[in-house]
């Protein structure tokens, strides 16, 4: 009874719930461009295998050509890390196993260790600040 009551007196509306959502942060997440060593480095580690997913481009191929296509793949990497957007082509989902792309595993692998180097730098100054701190707090007990 109480809700039809307080529903009766709130206006109607056009308006979708999305309208009254804020617009997403962008690049709330920052993950500086890499350098084709970088790219060449993460080729370099991969295995040299035959095996290809759907786009038929094996790591031993990209392995042995990587010097002809390193500024491509730095550049598609690098505008995936400024926008966000991952290629659709880099989004296959299948239920049956599949390899994955020698590039995907670029990718992901830049990804990695871009996170990796994100999170210790955050916990670097974290503890950084903390031991700061607590000097301060023991520097104010002692006087």
């Amino acid at each position: 009874m109480i809700g039809k009551t307080t529903s009766e007196g709130v206006p109607s509306t056009q308006k979708m719930f999305a309208d009254y959502l804020t617009k997403p942060t962008k690049n709330s997440m920052y993950l500086e461009s890499i350098e084709p060593i970088q790219v060449l480095d993460i080729v370099q580690k991969l295995k040299p295998k035959t095996s290809f997913g759907h786009d038929e481009i094996s790591t031993k191929m990209i392995k042995h050509t990587i010097q002809n296509i390193i500024s491509l793949i730095t550049h598609i990497i690098n505008r995936s890390l400024d926008t966000g957007i991952v290629p659709q082509q880099l989004k296959i989902a299948k239920v049956i196993p599949i390899y994955k792309t020698s590039f995907s595993k670029i990718l992901e692998k830049v990804m990695f260790n871009k996170i990796i180097a994100m999170v210790t730098t955050f916990f670097i100054n974290i503890n950084k600040a903390f031991a700061l701190t607590m000097q301060q707090f023991t520097l104010l007990f002692t006087y």
